[in-house]
């Protein structure tokens, strides 16, 4: 099971240098950003990702 962990989209560069394949990393600038990320995660959608 993949777990999702939000992250600024100022921060991907650093997110690259941590080992991820347990978890998806959906890259985010705002609150409504994150909300939706999560939402597309749950339902099984693509998010935009680090």
């Amino acid at each position: 099971m993949r777990s999702c962990f939000l992250a600024p989209a100022g921060n991907c560069d650093a997110v690259k240098r941590v080992h991820t394949d347990h978890m998806t990393v959906a890259k985010v600038d705002n609150l409504p950003e994150a909300v939706a990320a999560m939402e597309d995660f749950a339902a099984g959608r693509d998010v935009p990702t680090c």
